[in-house]
């Protein structure tokens, strides 16, 4: 069943633009919500969970710190992600042999074998980017830009997508 016949139909007429962008925006994070939810339904791992597998399989290895720098999120937000992982024996942890200090975090085989099986988190968004006209991405882009900077949002460091939360 796709996703879009669980959301309810967007009204033609609302009251303003602002509002039909904030329902668009609820609309997109539903799906994301829903999204998490059938992953760990299916898979046993919620959509941050799996954006970590990627973001960890596209690094080869890495700290927490760099994970989290990566993935645009504080550090307190990756441990909890990291240790579900682990417990799950998706990825392991291993001191560096360099630096004693520092912690690698590394896929493990179950983890790979999750990882090629699973869907990615935000294809779907990425999917119906791609099939836009490019001019309209780009307007997008700076309307999304502009929006940030008009909040004051430009340091806040952004929760995952697909958040657990």
């Amino acid at each position: 069943m796709a996703l879009s016949s669980l959301l309810p139909a967007i009204p033609q007429s609302f009251p303003s633009d602002s509002e039909a962008v904030l329902l668009s925006f609820r609309r997109i994070t539903k799906s994301s919500h829903e999204f998490s939810k059938a992953m760990d339904r299916e898979f046993g791992v919620t959509g941050p969970q799996l954006q970590a597998l990627r973001t960890i399989d596209e690094i080869g290895s890495c700290s927490a710190g760099e994970l989290a720098d990566r993935l645009l999120v504080h550090p307190s937000t990756i441990t909890g992600v990291v240790q579900r992982l682990e417990d799950k024996g998706l990825i392991d942890r291993q001191r560096r042999t360099d630096d004693r200090r520092t912690v690698e975090i590394r896929l493990t085989t179950a983890g790979k074998r999750l990882l090629h099986r699973g869907r990615s988190p935000g294809k779907h968004l990425a999917k119906a980017l791609e099939v836009m006209p490019a001019e309209e991405v780009s307007r997008l882009r700076s309307l999304l830009d502009a929006l940030v900077e008009q909040m004051q949002l430009d340091e806040i460091e952004s929760r995952l997508l697909f958040d657990e939360g």
